[in-house]
């Protein structure tokens, strides 16, 4: 039984709303590393993306968070990143540069507190948000998963 709520972490740790989904807030920058807190709730989700650095998440508190990864050789694995090592878990998971990775609570009712830790540190020119149409043509065999982890990303030009 999960002694806290989503809306806990959230209020208590000031998360908020990240462009992949879910919600986060930077604890920790200098110019060789960075930290974050990062929450996903319910049936939300974080979208496929990718970065130019290896990204280590840590498990906090929770569901088990399901985390998807796309190689370059067209392989799809599924981790489950949480404390529980009896249940095929992990409580650390390192996502090399470049690799797609998205991730989803496993729990519909649930949620999942992790971190993530990059080495050199995170900057924002380094993110990629994965496109459904040019995923699909990269990795068939996952269309499902692609379309149902990745967003529709409206820009709106101002005048």
């Amino acid at each position: 039984m999960l002694l806290h709520t989503a809306e806990y972490w959230m209020d208590s740790l000031k998360l908020e709303p990240h462009p992949e989904g879910g919600f986060f807030r930077e604890v920790y920058r200098s110019g060789d590393s960075t930290s974050i807190y990062f929450l996903l709730a319910g049936d939300e989700f974080s979208a496929f993306h990718r970065l130019r650095k290896d990204e280590i998440w840590h498990f906090y508190d929770g569901s088990p968070l399901l985390v998807h990864t796309l190689t370059a050789d067209g392989k799809h694995k599924m981790r489950r990143l949480h404390n529980n090592m009896e249940k095929n878990t992990s409580p650390q998971i390192t996502i090399p540069r470049k690799t797609w990775l998205a991730g989803e609570v496993e729990k519909a009712a649930g949620y999942s507190l992790i971190g993530c830790t990059m080495a050199p540190a995170f900057n924002y020119d380094d993110f990629e948000l994965g496109d459904e149409s040019s995923l699909v043509k990269l990795y068939p065999r996952h269309k499902k998963l692609i379309q149902r982890l990745t967003r529709q990303i409206h820009v709106v030009l101002q005048d």
